[in-house]
């Protein structure tokens, strides 16, 4: 639910980077940073309201109609 989960006594993370994945888990999204220690330092954000487009209206003309 934070975003990430850490397991094997600190040498697997797991990261999720789709925060409230399809609009109906509630989790987090997280990303890892590894700086000169190589000691991890995760961060975990919310997701962001959906801009009020259509699905795909973006990508394609296609799409727009």
């Amino acid at each position: 639910m934070e975003g990430y989960e850490v397991e094997a006594n600190g040498r697997l993370i797991t990261v999720f980077s789709a925060p409230n994945y399809c609009d109906s888990m509630g989790n987090k999204g997280a990303f890892v940073r590894l700086e000169h220690d190589l000691e991890p330092r995760m961060t975990s954000f919310a997701a962001v309201p959906h801009p009020n487009i259509a699905p795909m209206a973006y990508s394609s003309p296609l799409y727009r109609m």
